[in-house]
């Protein structure tokens, strides 16, 4: 009792810890029974007991080879065996290896692996994993805008949706005949609906990612499955390209070299959108104060054509863009023109 009262008064008032705990230790030099002594070192030998944790890298369906690594605390793992077993069947093989991998053979349901320490003919500790035979993979996608050349994949920005995909892969069952439990941000279950294995969703808040959970499971629940994806959450954004030949493809650029006299075909491309097509933008381009015009059917494309008379130097060519159809989302670049000889 009196060790218990100790602990909690140490731990609820941490900023006379130090004077405490030296009081604690001359007092337990001087007055503590044998006991109390016996209540201490048990209490030590728990917080540096042998233990040992499992990692497993895949599921146990039917000819997958599952990779299971052991992960030990307070163990010199030089001065120890390991001991292997699947669904309670000694591995001889496996045995000796702190990692190890399994190929599952059979279309049960799950398997168990277990291990067990020995030290000196000892067991000093033992763990087991459950390794599901089944299995649900998620795919996702952003209905925003990016290039078509674009190789890829369109990510979400506020506002816009997001479509996530279950592929359960649970032999005996169609997609359709299984309960999908949809959660999303962490918050709590927003569906669980028989065949639901698609869910939308808008972006509503200013993230960074947004975590999506789904469990997967049969009618009766004897097999219950699950997976969890974070989708990237981004900014609209623009890129400006340029053409260095007619032979080279566009590369996207911050900085420009160009002489007096020179002209240079630039192309703006937009990103992450909520829009389809290119037309759905406005584009305002500026340089050197003055206001410049796209071409008339593409005006995401811009011929920069610098005088001859121009002055050397360091210029910005200013880029807005703006979505015609939700004018409050938009973006702008800077193109640092550098006028040399």
């Amino acid at each position: 009792m009196l060790l218990k009262t100790i602990k909690v008064f140490l731990i609820t008032s941490f900023v006379g810890y130090s004077f405490i705990l030296a009081g604690y230790f001359a007092f337990a030099q001087q007055n503590l029974n044998s006991d109390f002594s016996n209540q201490i070192t048990n209490l030590e030998n728990e917080l540096l007991a042998p233990s040992v944790e499992l990692d497993l890298s895949s599921s146990g369906r039917l000819g997958q080879i599952a990779s299971i690594s052991a992960l030990t605390d307070n163990i010199d793992d030089s001065t120890v065996s390991f001991l292997w077993y699947l669904d309670d069947v000694f591995d001889q093989k496996q045995s000796g290896k702190s990692k190890t991998k399994f190929s599952f053979k059979t279309t049960r349901a799950n398997h168990v692996v277990r291990l067990v320490i020995m030290q000196r003919k000892v067991k000093i500790t033992e763990n087991a994993i459950l390794v599901s035979s089944y299995n649900v993979s998620l795919a996702w996608n952003a209905e925003t805008y990016v290039p078509p050349e674009y190789e890829g994949k369109a990510l979400p920005s506020r506002g816009s949706k997001v479509t996530v995909t279950a592929i359960p892969d649970i032999k005996g069952y169609d997609s359709k005949d299984l309960l999908y439990t949809w959660y999303l941000d962490a918050e709590s279950r927003v569906r669980k609906v028989l065949g639901e294995d698609e869910f939308s969703f808008f972006i509503t808040k200013s993230v960074d990612f947004i975590p999506v959970f789904v469990e997967v499971s049969n009618l009766s629940g004897s097999i219950v499955v699950s997976q969890a994806v974070s989708i990237p959450v981004v900014r609209p954004s623009v890129l400006i390209y340029h053409q260095l030949s007619d032979k080279t493809a566009k590369t996207a650029v911050r900085k420009l070299f160009i002489a007096p006299g020179e002209s240079k075909k630039i192309t703006a491309k937009p990103f992450n959108f909520q829009a389809k097509s290119i037309i759905d933008f406005e584009y305002e381009w500026e340089f050197i104060g003055k206001k410049a015009s796209g071409e008339r059917k593409n005006p995401n494309l811009l011929t920069l054509i610098i005088p001859e008379t121009s002055s050397l130097g360091i210029k910005n060519l200013m880029l807005k863009v703006i979505n015609r159809k939700f004018i409050k989302e938009r973006t702008s670049a800077i193109l640092v023109v550098n006028i040399t000889k």
